[in-house]
């Protein structure tokens, strides 16, 4: 099972939870890349070859609009979180 099939549903079950209880929190799942900065040209073969390069991890974004801060959660601590939002409203 892909990363996103595993943590989609989660993300709409935090939001869903959220909401029941009032919190002004957004739970969304990002993709978090980046490419070496090293011999950056305008040709297509350079820009293929560096989007090989590219490492792509997955990553879940708070954004709690009480607070006005935005969070990057790893998916272990979102799921760790997610449990504890659970045991509040059971």
């Amino acid at each position: 099972m892909s990363i996103k099939a595993d943590i989609e549903p989660l993300i709409i079950e935090a939001n869903e939870i959220a909401n029941s209880i009032g919190h002004n929190v957004v739970f969304e799942l990002q993709f978090a890349g980046s490419i070496k900065d090293e011999g950056f040209g305008g040709e297509r073969t350079a820009v293929d070859e560096l989007l090989k390069q590219r490492k792509e991890k997955p990553e879940v974004k708070v954004e709690n609009h009480d607070s006005n801060q935005i969070y990057l959660w790893s998916p272990e601590k979102f799921k760790e979180r997610l449990l504890m939002m659970k045991d509040m409203v059971a």
